[in-house]
Order: C-alpha cells, then sequence, then structure tokens
C-alpha cells in the first residue's frame, strides 16, 4: 500500500516503487520524520535514539528537532521554524502534538494541535506511486473567536539523512539568462532560494536537489523538492547545528501575515518531494511524470505542440489586417498551423498601447474585425492567437482613469510608472472578474484558440487603499491566488483553450502553472546557442514539449540578444527540441528559402511526437564540452531522437562515443539521419569531408555500453538521428 499505519509501532509508511517517507508518533505524542530515502521495510528503519543522540551548543538533540511542522525554534534550537504565531493574549510560539490520522486511497491525514490555544494543523500527503512524488502541505485551522497572526507559514519541511557531505544543485538567472544550474556544497547555516518580486522566477525557480557529491546524469542518491507557488517563495537548505540537513519550502514571509479570523482556515501551497538513485535525469524525468499525469490537463498532456508563427518577429508591434493577410498563406503552405498576432492588435490606430487594459479591437488596424482574421486562419485548418497582458493597464487607458482604485501604486510617490503601465490589482475579486470576462469576450467573439499571457512588470509597489488594513501585507499571495484562479476558470469554460505563459520571457516558472498553461515562453532569448544552455535547465523541471517562445526560427529575435548570425538550419534543429516556432519575415523569403523551412517544418512533424510525448536524457552537457547531446525515447522504448549539436568544434577533433540511455538491452535499433549531407561532399582545400559514418543496427546494450560515433565541424553544425526498435 502506498500508505500505511502500524499501531504497534505508530510508525507511518508513504511508498513509493522507489522511495520512502516514515514518521513516527513519539512516546511525547509528537509527530517525528523518521526516514526519507531508498525503499526499505519497517524493520530495517533506524530506531529514533539512534537518531536524536548528538550535542551542540550545550544542549542534547531533542525530539523536536525532527518534527514534521513545528510553531516554534524548539527548545531554543536553531532550526528554521515552520510557522510563526502571535495569539491575542501575546503568546508567540505554538507547540503542537498528535491528535488523530485519517487514510483515504493515496492520501494521508494527520491532525496536530496545541495543547493549550485553540490552533489545529492538518498535515497532507498525497503519494502518487507510479512518478516517485509525494505531496505535503497544510491547512491551519483557528477553532476560536480571537483571531491569530501568522507571520510565517511555510508548506513543510524535510529532514534528510545525517550525511557527511551534501551538495546542493539550483536553478537561478535572470531574463534572458534563465535556468542556470549551480551546484555548490550545503554549508554550516543557511542557504535561502527566493523570490520577492511577485514571480516565480528566474531569479529563483522553486527546485532544490540534493546529493552527496557524486550524483551525475545517469546514477546517484537525489533528493528533490519543489514548491508550487507562482508568487514569492522561500526555500531555505539548512544545515543545523547537529549537522543535520533539513529543507523548509512554503510562501515567502517577506512582506507577509495573515489574520486567521475565528472559526477560518488557510491552506498552504503544495510542496512536492522525491527521492532517486537514477541521478538529476531520473529527477527530470519524474518530475515530468508527475506533471503529464497528476498536474496538467489531460487535453495539455497529451496535445502534440502545433507550429507557431508569430509575426512579431517580423513587423514587431506595427501589424495590421493588410500584413497579417500577406502571410496567412505563406504560413499555411510551409505547415505552419497557428498564427499568433501579438502586440498591436488593440488600441486606437497607432497608439496600440491604450488598448492595455480595455482589451479592444484595434479598428482602424483590423477594420474587418479580429473574428475576419480567425475565420480565414480557421479556414486553413489553423489556430488563432493574441498576445495579452491581463496583469497591466497602459498609463493612459480609459481603465486606468475609470477605476484608479484598481491600480497598484503607492499614491504620496512617484508612481514608479515603467515603460507606460500600471499593475492591476488582481487581490481584488472585481479586477479578476473584469479580466475574465473580457479574455471571454475575446474568445467568443474573436475566434481565439490561443492566448500568449505575458506580464512584462514585477511587483515592486503594491500599495492599495482597496483592501482593508489587516490584508494589506497579504496583496501578494491575494494577487497570485486570484491570478491563478483566472487561469483555472477560463480552462474550466473553454478546455481547448491554449495558453501561453509568457511572463515577460521566462518569469513564471513553477509547476502550479501547468495546471492551466499548455506551452511555456522558456526564454526571450532565442539565440541557439544559448538555447543550448537555457535548455538544459528549462528540462530539469519543465516537460521539454513546453518551451516556446515567439520566434525560434527567425533572422532578426535570435539574433536580438548577442548580434548573432545565426543559420536557419541551426535554429531550426534546436527548436526541433521544444514546441517549434517561425518569427521568419514570410515575405522577403527566397522561393528557396521558403523551400528550406518548410522542409526542416516537415522534419519537426516527422519527429515530434516523440518529443512531446517521450522521455529526455541529457547525454552531453554544453556547459562541460563543447557539444550538447539530447535524446528523446518514447515512453513504450520503442523509437526515438538523437540530437547532436556543435558549439565552436575547432582542430576536426574527434570526439569520444556518444552513449545513449534509456533503451531495451536485448533489442535491436536501426537508425536515420534527418537531413544527411551527401556523403561526396567536398571541403573548402578540397578534401572530402570527414562525415559522421552511417550508423548500422546495434542492440539496445550495445549503443548504451559502447556508443555511437559521430563527428562535428565548425560552428553550429548539427546531427539529428530518428532511431526505431526493430
Amino acid at each position: 500500500m502506498a500508505v500505511s499505519y502500524n499501531k504497534e509501532s505508530r510508525i507511518f509508511t508513504l511508498e513509493t516503487e522507489t522511495f520512502s517517507y516514515s514518521m513516527i508518533i513519539t512516546a511525547e505524542d509528537r509527530l517525528i520524520t523518521l526516514y526519507y530515502g531508498t525503499k526499505l521495510a519497517e524493520s530495517d528503519l533506524p530506531d529514533i535514539k539512534s537518531i536524536i543522540s548528538r550535542r551542540s551548543l550545550g544542549r542534547n538533540q531533542r525530539e523536536a528537532d525532527y518534527e514534521e511542522f513545528h510553531g516554534q525554534s524548539p527548545y531554543g534550537g536553531n532550526c528554521e521554524p515552520t510557522m510563526e504565531v502571535r495569539f491575542a493574549d501575546g503568546t508567540r510560539d505554538a507547540d503542537l502534538f498528535y491528535r488523530r490520522y485519517a487514510i483515504e486511497d493515496n492520501t494521508l491525514r494527520i491532525f496536530l494541535a496545541d495543547k493549550y490555544k485553540p490552533l489545529e494543523v492538518e498535515l497532507i500527503y498525497r503519494v502518487y506511486e507510479d512518478c516517485d512524488i509525494i505531496e505535503k502541505n497544510a491547512v491551519l485551522r483557528n477553532n476560536g473567536s480571537d483571531p491569530i497572526k501568522f507571520d510565517t507559514i511555510f508548506s513543510g519541511l524535510c529532514h534528510l539523512p545525517v550525511r557527511e557531505n551534501y551538495r546542493l544543485t539550483t536553478l537561478t538567472g535572470q531574463w534572458a539568462d534563465e535556468y542556470r544550474i549551480t551546484r555548490a556544497p550545503v554549508r554550516d547555516g543557511q542557504t535561502v532560494l527566493q523570490t520577492r518580486n511577485g514571480l516565480s522566477g528566474p531569479d529563483a525557480v522553486p527546485l532544490v536537489i540534493l546529493d552527496e557529491g557524486d550524483a551525475d546524469e545517469r546514477r546517484g542518491d537525489a533528493w528533490y523538492m519543489t514548491l508550487l507557488w507562482s508568487g514569492n517563495h522561500k526555500m531555505i537548505v539548512e544545515r543545523t547545528v547537529f549537522g543535520n540537513v533539513q529543507v523548509t519550502a512554503g510562501l515567502n514571509n517577506w512582506d507577509f501575515c495573515l489574520d486567521l479570523e475565528g472559526r477560518k482556515s488557510f491552506e498552504t501551497p503544495v510542496l512536492a518531494i522525491g527521492f532517486t538513485e537514477g541521478g538529476f535525469g531520473q529527477v527530470s524525468r519524474n518530475i515530468h511524470a508527475y506533471s503529464r499525469k497528476h498536474l496538467m490537463r489531460e487535453i495539455e498532456a497529451r496535445r502534440i505542440m502545433p507550429v507557431v508563427y508569430n509575426p512579431f518577429g517580423t513587423f514587431f508591434g506595427n501589424i495590421n489586417e493588410e500584413k497579417i493577410m500577406s502571410v496567412i498563406d505563406i504560413a499555411h503552405e510551409i505547415g505552419v498551423e497557428a498564427l499568433i498576432l501579438d502586440a498591436g492588435w488593440q488600441g486606437e490606430g497607432e497608439n496600440y498601447r491604450l488598448g492595455m487594459g480595455i482589451w479592444n479591437e484595434n479598428k482602424e488596424r483590423f477594420p474587418k474585425g479580429l473574428k475576419f482574421i480567425s475565420d480565414e486562419l480557421h479556414r486553413r485548418g489553423m489556430m488563432f492567437g493574441l498576445w495579452m497582458e491581463p496583469e497591466c493597464c497602459h498609463v493612459d487607458s480609459p481603465l486606468a482613469k475609470e477605476h484608479p482604485e484598481w491600480i497598484l501604486r503607492t499614491h504620496c510617490k512617484d508612481d514608479g510608472r515603467f515603460d507606460n503601465r500600471f499593475v492591476l490589482n488582481f487581490a481584488l475579486p472585481e479586477v479578476k472578474k473584469y479580466i475574465f470576462d473580457k479574455t471571454c469576450y475575446l474568445i467568443e467573439n474573436c475566434g481565439v484558440d490561443y492566448f500568449k499571457v505575458d506580464f512584462n512588470r514585477l511587483l515592486w509597489d503594491v500599495g492599495t487603499k482597496s483592501l482593508p488594513e489587516k490584508d494589506r501585507q497579504m496583496v501578494r499571495y491575494y494577487y497570485t491566488k486570484n491570478l491563478c484562479d483566472y487561469f483555472d476558470e477560463i480552462k474550466n469554460k473553454y478546455p481547448k483553450l491554449m495558453f501561453e505563459n509568457c511572463a515577460g520571457g521566462g518569469q513564471r516558472v513553477d509547476l502550479g502553472m501547468l495546471r492551466f498553461t499548455g506551452r511555456i515562453n522558456r526564454s526571450d532569448n532565442q539565440d541557439p546557442y544559448d538555447v543550448l544552455r537555457i535548455h538544459e535547465g528549462f528540462s530539469n523541471i519543465m516537460l521539454p514539449k513546453l518551451a516556446g517562445g515567439g520566434c525560434h526560427i527567425s533572422s532578426v529575435y535570435t539574433a536580438h540578444h548577442n548580434d548573432r548570425v545565426s543559420t536557419m538550419k541551426f535554429q531550426a534543429r534546436v527548436a526541433m527540441m521544444g514546441a517549434l516556432a517561425v518569427g521568419q519575415h514570410l515575405i522577403n523569403l527566397t522561393a528557396d528559402e521558403k523551400e528550406e523551412l518548410k522542409d526542416y517544418i516537415a522534419q519537426y512533424k516527422s519527429i515530434r511526437h516523440i518529443v512531446h510525448l517521450g522521455d529526455i536524457y541529457r547525454l552531453a552537457s554544453v556547459n562541460e564540452r563543447p557539444y550538447a547531446a539530447y535524446q528523446y525515447l518514447s515512453e513504450d522504448r520503442s523509437e526515438g531522437v538523437l540530437f547532436i549539436f556543435g558549439r565552436g568544434i575547432s582542430a576536426m577533433r574527434i570526439y569520444e562515443r556518444l552513449r545513449l540511455d534509456g533503451l531495451d538491452e536485448d533489442a535491436i535499433y536501426e537508425f536515420e539521419e534527418l537531413g544527411a549531407i551527401e556523403k561526396d561532399s567536398i571541403s573548402a582545400g578540397g578534401d572530402a569531408k570527414i562525415n559522421t559514418p552511417q550508423q548500422k543496427p546495434r542492440t539496445g546494450k550495445a549503443l548504451m555500453r559502447l556508443g555511437i560515433d559521430f563527428v562535428l565541424r565548425g560552428d553550429m553544425d548539427s546531427i539529428i538521428y530518428r532511431f526505431k526498435k526493430l
């Protein structure tokens, strides 16, 4: 069973296919973490006394130091409290003891209560055996009449087995440089991963992975935790004075205070945790399986991503009916399946930004209306999409003048306007309803199938008089909750609608967004050299198929950040590892260039079912080598795709064989190279080029243990193999 309780030993056991999480109720009625790691029988679990046997700072470690959830620093300990509380009589801690439990299917509920105060904490655990994930969160209940204030409410904590050395892996970054993989030893004290900007990244993606310093992509023990929250979060990795390591995670307690009224409750975001012996690669595949099976709606989990054309890379915001109609047939001819109108469809005349907030159709630019464009696309079997920034309005928008109370700003100061945008206060239910109604209107009256949802601001100034005084430190929380509810309600009403989570190009990157989004702008940086690195970090947490954006194949936008000129072939092949988009100036393409682009799109369509529905294996990192290699394998391991990309290859160097992963050892696989170079091609010096050898059929064992030869030359060389089981 996934969840069990032994009444004699008073041990709760949560089990997935490969790992165990065990807790014990002690003689003092405290709920203590007993074990978290490789799956073990209860008889093999450590004794509580063997865990609590160390001394520091003149005191012994106590049971309370291993509590699952605690409302104080136990007995003067240095570990981070899960909760900071203030009662009406001035009491500033809560001592929680076990009261009862309930088990239903894969869910365990454990109820704790303070002995002297009317505070109850319900701990909820959900076990997903099929993907080696356990969810945990808490519900706090005020069973009294007086309000209780909480300055900190984390979702939970994890106590790791005592080890001499732990290494911490995080994903950090900034705009255009997202998903940087950072690894460092866990030192004494605290390492804090957090965001205060109101969005769940890219400065600090809510994911931590811990290993003993020897894990790699293929093997090694790894403990991992990720928070499903799209706003301000905090994850604290702490080595205590006793040498044990714990991870505490949840809502950021900066500028936070919950005033919980009598007879009310509050539920924290979910913290998803796991363990694997399969290294960082298996961590990713477990998180991806969890995303597909238990977070995403089935229509999004199984969706084959359409080929997108975004004219922003061609016209930027200067779009109109004539220009869009001039590219529709070209886009359809080359194989595009969705056309997305970026900024410029709204507003008045050339001042399209005025439409931000009221989200009206720009009749001067689109005299026949957006429904005319939508109908033309639908007639060709294509999807119609719009860019939208529902969280913002233009400073001169009619909305800002009509409802100034809906704007987040501190009125006694400079208004802090940035890019002529104000942020709407989504903490207000009336704002959420207004944007919900606007979105529904566009869907129903303009034939919208797809929204690219952007947010080019951060929650810096959250001044408001529209909320009661007691709720003003909760603005960022209510904002995030209502925004997610908005997405959820739209998807419930229009299940087939596709949301792309853009958020300024990679600024909301938690798994919680997957409950409603079907595509993610991985980064506004679409330089294919940079993408090789960004995609490695992105795929540690997000499904590769979600890796969107507007202009993967673009002569302008891929050069936007580094002024680097890249070939269409390299752009296209890198884009094939995610959800491919075209941003080329279709009208200016020559006939040969159109055919070339059409060819790349056809190649992508021949392999995308494997990329979108299969598992990813990161075989070689561009952070460590002058090349990168990614393998995608179908769920039944019958077919796969292998991408190899060179990044500045020198001296005609021949590299070590590339070993594949995840195959059936006894099966035989045959290979087909996509877009192979002719064997008799000649180098600039007149010699025959050294080409990657044609791969003969081999067993899965040989491909994984011996590997394959490959040859890369110069800059932006690449190889794509499609392989299948005979």
